[in-house]
């Protein structure tokens, strides 16, 4: 794939183009309906030329939502989902209970707030590093 680059002006054709390519995709954004197979598969599509693009791996997963809201937050709260799922095990594998029935919610708790506490940090610090990072590069 050729590397891109950077565009700098508009032919009068695609100036021309601009406003109806603008209200075709604020159309898009409103569509509250699911999308159906063919256009999944056409998204899928551009996805992996994404990826491809970028140099990244396909993960071979893609997770359905019902809107483009849905997948705006879908995104951080798998993140989170998977970052605990992760750290809960580890933190509770090696937690030493105590003696003391009163103390045990008291040391689950601890161990239980720490995992997610890293997990959620990690997850969240992650997409807003991201999600900073990406419009400082694009402004700059």
């Amino acid at each position: 794939m050729n590397k891109a680059q950077r565009l700098t002006e508009l032919t009068p054709a695609q100036q021309d183009r601009m406003a109806s390519f603008a209200q075709e995709w604020i159309q898009h954004g409103w569509r509250t309906q699911p999308l159906t197979e063919e256009e999944w598969a056409v998204w899928e599509a551009g996805a992996r030329k994404c990826y491809e693009f970028a140099g990244l791996p396909w993960p071979n997963v893609v997770i359905r939502v019902s809107s483009p809201m849905v997948g705006a937050l879908a995104a951080p709260f798998a993140a989170i989902a998977i970052a605990l799922h992760r750290a809960l095990p580890s933190a509770l594998g090696t937690l030493e209970l105590p003696t003391d029935p009163s103390a045990v919610g008291s040391a689950v708790g601890s161990a239980v707030d720490s995992a997610v506490g890293s997990a959620v940090g990690s997850a969240v610090g992650s997409a807003v590093y991201s999600a900073v990072y990406s419009a400082v590069g694009s402004a700059v």
